[in-house]
């Protein structure tokens, strides 16, 4: 059996009877927060966004009474091992157990166990892999940017996937399908969007979209992968000429992807929702220079149900729509489209305001203290990525930023771990390889 995906030096488990599940947890969440993947047998597992080698925790749906069901036992083995997946499931009550596993048996465990609840941040616990997987697949699946964001993000999710080896986890990323089937579903959609909003002006990383593509060549058809190859600049001009047409990409195509640039995304506070709505991702952008649109992927579900609404720095409202459903099913949610909100703003007041999503428009703003932990976060990530990409002046910038706001949401632990980062960018190899898709997603593609 392969090892395990998850190999934390301690982990805790717990039964928890009011939620009917099983959580298992290492790490409390950092300051840039945590993006979480669903997995077969109702599984939910959380990546902190920051440092995504360390495990932070995972949620097992209980299927009928204290049992869990066959796919959940597959793919918590999986994670976990068979030793810790045996002992979560056989948690019965309530209360904090440590599951067996590498600290019982180190001699050294106090230093592992001295940070109570978690580990070391700097002690590695996610497969590097599975970490990669989960972040790239946040980025292509939560984010109002460009097709060419969401299909390289894709692209470099399911190369990351090809190299998990846990045959237990049977449908990576959606639960339902086989590996096989959605491997090949996302780089199908992946291929497309990459083709169809390629723009060769554009920061991408050529030799790392070269290891990618070679990686998710199985699941690529003859089209495709010349396509994706002629416009990384791989494929021969003679091969490129002798190809029939119906393969070859017009040079409109290529030039259309950035005919209208997306501006910087703006973070959007989703706090003041009940979270019977589930809304965990939203943005917003400057469309004109009096008019910002906020947008809440794959949610067509909410239309006409959910406000946006934009405040200036003091707090007083600036504008409020509806979020309506779009005029086309957005593909990469799965045809469930988008709901969308167009606000008028003066112009000089644009700038500088703020957005949050609600049910109950007449009602005031949330807290500033939510205010401000959703500012962290977005400072957070903002930092993750500038820390992946080596930009040493933005990193510190940003994480800055990031810890002034946790200070303003009353959270000291998570300032003084931002401000760690700050002064200590990628300690310890918390930082992993960049992204795909980070150099375009920091130009504001």
């Amino acid at each position: 059996m392969p090892d395990p995906l998850i190999e934390s030096r301690a982990m805790v488990g717990e039964w928890d009877g009011e939620g009917r599940g099983w959580t298992a947890r290492d790490w409390v969440p950092g300051p840039a927060g945590t993006v979480g993947l669903t997995l077969p047998g109702g599984v939910e597992l959380d990546v902190d966004v920051a440092s995504p080698g360390t495990f932070v925790g995972l949620w097992v749906d209980a299927e009928r009474a204290r049992q869990p069901g066959l796919a959940a036992i597959a793919t918590v083995t999986a994670l976990v091992g068979e030793e810790r997946a045996t002992a979560l499931f056989a948690l019965d009550r309530s209360g904090v157990r440590q599951l067996p596993g590498p600290a019982d048996r180190d001699p050294d465990a106090d230093r592992f166990r001295r940070f109570g609840r978690g580990t070391d941040p700097t002690e590695p616990g996610v497969a590097p892999e599975l970490a990669r997987h989960v972040l790239a697949l946040a980025d292509a699946t939560g984010r109002d940017g460009s097709g060419l964001v969401a299909g390289l993000s894709l692209l470099d999710a399911a190369a990351a996937a090809r190299w998990i080896d846990a045959p237990g986890i049977d449908g990576l990323g959606i639960a339902g399908l086989g590996l096989e089937g959605r491997m090949a579903d996302m780089v199908d959609r992946a291929a497309e969007l990459v083709i169809d909003n390629w723009s060769a002006d554009l920061p991408i990383d050529r030799p790392v979209l070269t290891d990618v593509i070679d990686t998710v060549d199985p699941w690529l058809t003859q089209a495709q992968r010349t396509a994706l190859r002629e416009l990384n600049g791989e494929v021969d001009v003679d091969e490129v000429i002798a190809m029939p047409s119906s393969a070859r990409l017009s040079s409109a195509v290529s030039e259309r992807a950035a005919s209208a640039p997306v501006s910087r995304l703006r973070p959007v506070d989703v706090s003041a929702l009940p979270e019977s709505f589930s809304v965990v991702e939203a943005a917003a952008r400057d469309t004109r220079d009096a008019e910002a649109e906020v947008r809440i992927p794959g949610r067509a579900d909410l239309a006409e149900r959910l406000w946006a609404r934009s405040f200036d720095a003091d707090g007083t409202i600036l504008a409020a729509a509806p979020l309506l459903a779009g005029e086309h099913d957005d593909e990469r949610n799965g045809g469930r489209g988008d709901i969308v909100a167009r606000l008028l703003i003066p112009p000089a007041s644009l700038r500088g305001a703020t957005f949050d999503i609600t049910d109950r428009p007449a009602e005031p703003r949330v807290s500033p203290r939510a205010r401000a932990t959703v500012e962290a976060i977005a400072h957070g990530r903002n930092a993750a990525r500038a820390e992946r990409l080596g930009d040493r002046k933005e990193t510190y910038s940003r994480w800055g930023r990031s810890a002034d706001a946790w200070s303003r949401a009353g959270d000291d632990d998570r300032a003084l771990t931002a401000r760690r980062y700050a002064e200590d960018p990628g300690q310890g190899g918390r930082v992993p390889p960049a992204l795909l898709a980070d150099p375009l997603i920091e130009s504001g593609a």
